[in-house]
Order: structure tokens, then sequence, then C-alpha cells
């Protein structure tokens, strides 16, 4: 009948390889007709999960795919797993903007992380804005009471750095401090892409932070970015953390998400906290210590996310992890050989609640067993693949 023949679909595990599939394609005659999602089985979904990931999978694929065909997701209907999801290919445009002299705006700019960055973008000839939450008269503000983020019009933006959010560890938590820890990320974060994806001219990358709390408590087999969201406090604020990108995405904006592991730096995050008052000791393990932790060192954090802005074919969800997961208790040791101190007496898990509250158990005794199956897409080399590197560094710079 002369109709051109539909080449064999193509199964991608991932609704996050879409992006990557798509744009190390090139041109449209090298991509198939139809590639499909074939849901992983994980067992029985709850009806919360089968529908953000339909949902997770309908929103990114219009962000990146001309044309959408969803041919059976009802199939993914709860109490049911599997089904196929169809995408229609067309040819998509690329992004050939030069990494080099961009404007790029930092939320959190002030943090542990965020100053970081601002040094090394700034080192590397880029202009680097940062985003008040006090001065309205400032180009670039958040205006909390209306939930509006305003961006001077005078200043085109090539990527923006989200890494605003109030310290999950610094208060014990309440109704009122959880409220606090959810809406400083996803409220800012809506507000941010809404404000991005309304512009003339829209950046072409968005980092936007996130933590490994997406996975819940990990303790058996790691858990890499393909694995679904756990179902503790941390986990719903990383998953609503995320979502809150949608905007951006839907208006095309290239968007990764950060997932990061402990951040490990001297002067602030974890170790300051694990370091006595004058370096007299450091504080030794939590519960029984068996309890898994997943870290990076802020060197490495700011190669990665580099690599990010960078790399035009990279989207969607990035463990920024170590390769090198640690017990909480093999950890308290490394941590007092880099500091030649010793490590205080371990605080029983029952003490660790009665100290901490529903902290200890979502955080301080949580385990964090994550690993990358991503990272090695930047084609970058970490620079501490293992804990005791890191600490070294961390305490000779």
């Amino acid at each position: 009948d002369g109709s051109q023949k539909i080449r064999p679909p193509i199964r991608l595990k991932s609704p996050w390889r879409i992006y990557s599939f798509i744009a190390k394609q090139g041109e449209p005659d090298a991509l198939p007709e139809r590639f499909r999602y074939l849901a992983p089985v994980f067992g029985r979904f709850s009806e919360r999960q089968s529908s953000r990931l339909i949902a997770t999978v309908t929103r990114f694929a219009r962000s990146s795919i001309a044309t959408l065909d969803i041919e059976s997701n009802a199939q993914l209907s709860p109490p049911a797993v599997g089904g196929v999801l169809w995408f229609r290919t067309a040819r998509q445009s690329s992004d050939t903007r030069l990494a080099e002299g961009m404007n790029i705006l930092i939320t959190g700019a002030s943090g542990m992380i965020g100053s970081a960055l601002r040094t090394r973008l700034t080192e590397s000839g880029h202009r680097v804005f940062g985003l008040s939450r006090s001065d309205d008269s400032a180009p670039f503000h958040y205006d909390p009471t209306n939930d509006r983020v305003h961006l001077s019009k005078d200043t085109d933006l090539d990527a923006v750095v989200n890494l605003a959010g109030a310290n999950i560890a610094d208060k014990r938590w309440n109704t009122k401090r959880k409220e606090e820890i959810l809406n400083s990320r996803a409220r800012l974060t809506r507000a941010l892409s809404l404000a991005l994806s309304e512009r003339q001219t829209p950046p072409h990358t968005l980092l936007s932070a996130s933590a490994i709390g997406f996975y819940g408590n990990q303790c058996t087999a790691p858990a890499d970015e393909d694995c679904p969201p756990g179902d503790d406090f941390l986990a719903e604020v990383s998953v609503h953390w995320e979502e809150a990108t949608a905007a951006a995405t839907h208006a095309g904006i290239r968007t990764v998400l950060l997932r990061f592991g402990l951040v490990l730096n001297a002067d602030g995050g974890v170790l300051k906290n694990l370091v006595m008052p004058g370096g007299l000791a450091v504080v030794g393990r939590l519960g029984n210590g068996s309890h898994k932790m997943s870290w990076i060192s802020l060197t490495d954090a700011i190669d990665v996310m580099m690599a990010c802005l960078q790399n035009s074919n990279f989207a969607g969800p990035l463990n920024v992890v170590a390769p090198e997961v640690v017990s909480n208790r093999a950890f308290a040791q490394a941590l007092s050989k880099a500091r030649r101190r010793p490590a205080l007496p371990p605080i029983p898990a029952a003490i660790v609640r009665l100290m901490f509250g529903e902290m200890a158990d979502a955080a301080l005794l949580a385990s964090g067993n994550i690993c990358s199956i991503r990272l090695n897409e930047l084609g970058i080399e970490l620079r501490h693949k293992d804990l005791d590197s890191a600490l070294s560094h961390c305490f000779s710079s």
C-alpha cells in the first residue's frame, strides 16, 4: 500500500533516558519511528506510585518529543504493574550554545555548595547572579508572600542552579518545621520554574537540587537513578521538590535533578557537626553503626555540576555520590583517623531517638545505600572515590 515500514521499537528502561536517547541520535533519520518505555516490575505499586510513574513519563516526554502517543497506559493502573508506553519521535532541535561566558543564576548562593560553585564559575569566566530573599530591589529576588520569583529583564540567563532549601538538621522536627523544610524547597522551586518558563528567552539549562533521601531507607541492594521513591518524609520532600520543576521542563528547559549524598567539606555540612568544638574528638558511631552512608566530596560535587552545565545532552535525575558506600561505623573510624583524634563512645539508637525525635530514624539512623549508573555519561572522573582520600583532602585544604 506504499506505507512506510515501521522499524522495531526500542526498549528504554527509564523515562529519564528518553531525553539522552533522542539527543544522541542526531538527525531524525537515525531515530526509530516509535520506541517504548516498558515499566519495570518492582512488585505491586500503590495507586500513588502508579499515577506518579505515568505523570513523570508523560511530562518529560512532552518536553522532549514533538508528538506523544500513549497506547496502553491503562495497563499501568493499580494494582497491576507493567504495560507499554509508546512514543512517536520527531525532529529534535539541538542546543549549540557554548558553555563559555554564561550568565548563571544561583539560588542558595550563600550556602556551602552555592558558595563553592559561585567561586568556580567566576574563576571559569562566567557571570554569576544570586537570588535575594530579602531585597525586593535586587534584579533577581524571591517574594515568598506571593510565591513569585522576579527575574531581571535586562539580563538573559543561560543557566540556573537551584540549591535553596532549609537545613533539615538544624532544628528538631515538628509539624511546623517539617512544613518549612518542604515549602522552602518545593514552593521556591515551583515559583522559579514558572518564572523561567514565562521568559521570552528562557535559559537552556536548570540544575535543581534534590537528595538521596528520595529513595527512603535503603539498607539492602543499592538504589540507582531508575529506582522508585521511598515512602517516608524525606522521600516525600524530594519527590515534591523534583516535581516542582515541571513548568521549566514543559517549557523545554533541560532539567537535571541533582540527588546529593552527604557533601563532605571541613567548613560546613555534616563534617562540621561531627567534629567536636576545638577539634578534640569526633562523634562516634550512632546506634549499631551498620546503616549505610553515601557521600561525595564538595570538590567532586562541584566538578559534577560543572559537567552538567556543559553537557547539553544530559537531563533527568543524577545521584551525586562517590562509588564507595560505607557503614556509619566505618565512617566514624575514617573520620577519627583523618583528624587524628579519638572517637567519642557510641550513642545508642534509643538516645539518638530521644534527642532528635522523628529525625533520628528518617535521617541519622537511616541507611542510604545509593549508587549512580549515570555519572559515567558525563565523561568525568571523580577525584575522591574512597572515603579516606576525601577526608584527607577535606582536612588538608
